[in-house]
């Protein structure tokens, strides 16, 4: 099993390498990298991953193996992302940068499992997800970048101090966005 778990690794990670190595540029560029992601994720590499993923539920020699592969994944991905979009999201902090690949591989780890269920709706619902994660990055991404070294923006930002939010609930210290509100760091 544990020599299955290897192969099912070294293949996701080799097609991730191969997909997210195409490079998006200019202003689709996030909506290409969702899309390269999206069709990586319907591939059967995912579902004997996933079935690795069951298994070590209840195996314990295997769970620490699968706990390992993931972590490498995982870790792979975020360098991969970091040097394909070294500057990020520009209208989102550090630390929201650098969860992106998390939450993209979250959703669509999570698209991918409800359709492997069969249920028709499925395939709509992922349509729709993946379509506003594009324009969520696409919103973002048009905003000016964050200046870094304004004395506003700290690398280690929290949501502390200027960019804190106030008893109202709203951002305080943020350039405001399009339609009045504030943008999140």
């Amino acid at each position: 099993m544990t020599a299955t778990a290897q192969h099912v690794f070294e293949a996701r990670s080799e097609v991730f390498q191969v997909a997210l190595g195409a490079r998006p540029e200019g202003s689709e560029r996030f909506s290409h990298a969702i899309d390269l992601l999206w069709g990586i994720f319907q591939g059967p590499a995912l579902a004997a991953w996933h079935e690795l993923i069951v298994a070590a539920r209840t195996d314990p020699e295997l769970q620490p193996v699968v706990a390992t592969f993931a972590q490498g994944l995982r870790d792979e991905v975020n360098v991969i992302w970091a040097d394909l979009f070294p500057g990020g999201i520009h209208g989102v902090g550090r630390e929201i940068n650098a969860a992106v690949p998390a939450l993209l591989f979250s959703v669509l780890d999570g698209l991918a499992l409800a359709r492997s269920t069969g249920a028709a709706s499925a395939a709509d619902e992922a349509e729709h997800v993946l379509t506003l994660l594009k324009l969520l990055a696409a919103y973002f991404d048009a905003l000016p970048p964050l200046d870094r070294s304004s004395p506003n923006h700290s690398p280690g930002d929290h949501g502390h101090g200027a960019h804190a939010t106030s008893r109202s609930g709203s951002r305080q210290g943020s350039p405001p966005r399009r339609g009045g509100g504030h943008r999140p760091t």
